[in-house]
């Protein structure tokens, strides 16, 4: 009888960490959704932006009497050794590129895409 309470014991411990092993998993689901839903607000809030400032850009060149060269840009931006990983381009030609002219633009362009393929 002493053997069966202690294995009915032992149980109802088994179950009750179990239970909140459960509620622990629940939880961190629904954390892990919030914070999933926040980055892609983020995410949208962040093109938005990219796309506004490239509109500017395209007006600034228009008004400049310059053509629009599309930016090398896929909005996946990471900088690694001074590099985006995205684009290729190095921090000081993201940061000029809406002043610089036509030829400076090919000229980014061009190398970008090499360092990119490397």
């Amino acid at each position: 009888m002493v053997k069966l309470k202690k294995r009915k014991s032992d149980l109802e411990h088994l179950i009750d960490i179990y239970d909140k092993a459960y509620s622990e998993s629940v939880r961190l689901d629904a954390e892990w959704y919030k914070l999933k839903e926040k980055f892609e607000i983020l995410t949208q809030k962040k093109i938005k932006a990219n796309n506004a400032r490239k509109s500017a850009a395209l007006e600034y060149r228009k008004e400049a009497g310059r053509s629009h060269i599309t930016s090398p840009c896929n909005q996946t931006c990471t900088i690694v050794s001074g590099n985006c990983t995205g684009c290729g381009r190095t921090l000081s030609e993201i940061k000029r590129w809406s002043k610089a002219t036509d030829d400076e633009q090919r000229q980014i362009t061009k190398l970008s895409k090499k360092r990119i393929k490397k």
